[in-house]
């Protein structure tokens, strides 16, 4: 007689409560004291399997810059587990995802030092723009369990030097508490091939110099510095 297997839940704890769990545990001097000086890797998870805390040791084994930029993920996710990222779906941008992608952008600002506040009533005008010229702009999301947990956007163009073509990643925004999944690079994949399909032959993307988490995953993935991108606006 076989036994039925039995899964754990996939549902997850909200990015705003993982932040409170953290505060919460790091507030605890002695406890926080004892897990750092232990030399073997410690992780706390909550009850959706998620790290709320970790000591020095795993930090460091990760080369990471402090335990809160662990917390929210799994221990499979953090080790790259094979099957930490079959539940994520790459599908083109939809009208009734827009809500979603303007709280997701919202992000943003936690990186950049340019005024980057997301408008719903802009977003959603740009999208029917967009929508409008399919081989000018593409739009893919990364969904888990109907939750939106990525967004790239692209552009194409092509210069009089250049006869093939340039794919420009507009925003490639992953949920804070979904990050070191992969998902950032399933959808720069499923941007390289809607580039093809357009007839490109180079994708480029700009990030700020400040900004060395996305320096690091952008050389990660394969990205080459090649230019220095001036900017004003107007």
């Amino acid at each position: 007689m076989s036994e039925e297997a039995v899964y754990a839940a996939a549902e997850r704890t909200q990015a705003g409560k993982i932040r409170e769990q953290y505060t919460a545990l790091s507030r605890l001097q002695t406890l926080s004291t004892v897990l750092s000086a232990v030399p073997e890797f410690v992780l706390v998870l909550n009850k959706d399997r998620q790290v709320v805390f970790a000591n020095n040791a795993f930090v460091r084994f990760l080369n990471m810059d402090s335990p809160a930029s662990l917390c929210g993920r799994r221990p499979g996710e953090l080790l790259h587990c094979m099957h930490s990222g079959e539940m994520i779906e790459v599908r083109e941008l939809r009208s009734g995802d827009l809500d979603a992608v303007v709280s997701l952008l919202g992000q943003l600002d936690e990186v950049t030092s340019t005024d980057s506040r997301v408008r719903d009533r802009s977003v959603h005008r740009t999208y029917e723009l967009m929508v409008r010229f399919p081989d000018l702009y593409r739009n893919y999301v990364a969904v888990e369990h109907s939750r939106i947990v990525g967004l790239i956007s692209l552009v194409f163009y092509k210069t009089l030097l250049h006869e093939g073509g340039t794919a420009l990643i507009n925003e490639l925004v992953v949920s804070n508490s979904e990050r070191r999944r992969g998902i950032g690079t399933q959808l720069i994949k499923a941007g390289i091939a809607a580039a093809r399909e357009c007839g490109m032959d180079e994708i480029e993307v700009g990030t700020e110099r400040g900004n060395r988490h996305a320096r690091r995953f952008y050389k990660h993935v394969g990205f080459n510095l090649e230019y220095v991108l001036f900017g004003m606006e107007f």
